[in-house]
């Protein structure tokens, strides 16, 4: 799934579901402090107890400590956070990474009163206004399985952005121009 940041936010929020809208509408009256920041601006130590905090509800694959430091001092410039404290407790966090005018949602993560008051729509709606005030044009929300991770899907799905579908590994390691030609290839015949 993909936002065209290149439609203005009013298209954007007016696309997204009736029930999206509204969870983000709650969320914002109760997520008051939201925060937008570098990863090379934010304490490695928050973001691993929130994680940890997180895998206790979810198992999920999130980086440990170690993990968290190398990435921020590698990409820690190219990858925006955003955080929601609620009574001065990190309920949730939201981060995407990137590269040119394109931003992949990269780590998300809500706990505790979080969850119940919908950070995790405030949050991403912030990145998305960070997103398209940076100039990114498009911002990839990843994969969704509605199998294995109902939540998540229905989530993402709230959003109507558009479905992107890819190959996996000729995206990651060829050319875009390969991309696109190995993606009209193989859609228009199989």
């Amino acid at each position: 799934l993909a936002f065209d940041l290149e439609k203005g936010l009013d298209q954007i929020r007016a696309d997204f579901s009736a029930n999206w809208r509204r969870n983000l509408k709650r969320g914002t009256k109760k997520n008051t402090d939201v925060r937008i920041v570098g990863l090379d601006e934010f304490h490695p130590e928050q973001i691993a107890d929130l994680f940890e905090q997180f895998k206790a509800i979810k198992s999920v694959p999130l980086p440990d400590l170690e993990e968290i430091k190398k990435i921020r001092t590698a990409l820690g410039q190219q990858i925006r956070v955003a955080v929601s404290r609620i009574e001065s407790e990190l309920v949730g966090l939201r981060a995407f990474f990137c590269s040119g005018d394109q931003a992949v949602d990269f780590w998300a993560a809500a706990v505790g009163q979080g969850r119940r008051c919908y950070t995790s729509h405030v949050l991403l709606w912030e990145l998305i206004r960070q997103a398209r005030s940076m100039g990114i044009r498009t911002y990839d929300l990843s994969g969704i399985d509605p199998v294995s991770n109902p939540t998540v899907y229905r989530f993402k799905n709230g959003t109507r952005c558009r479905v992107v579908e890819k190959l996996g590994e000729w995206e990651l390691h060829n050319s875009r121009f390969f991309s696109l030609v190995a993606n009209g290839i193989l859609t228009r015949y199989l």
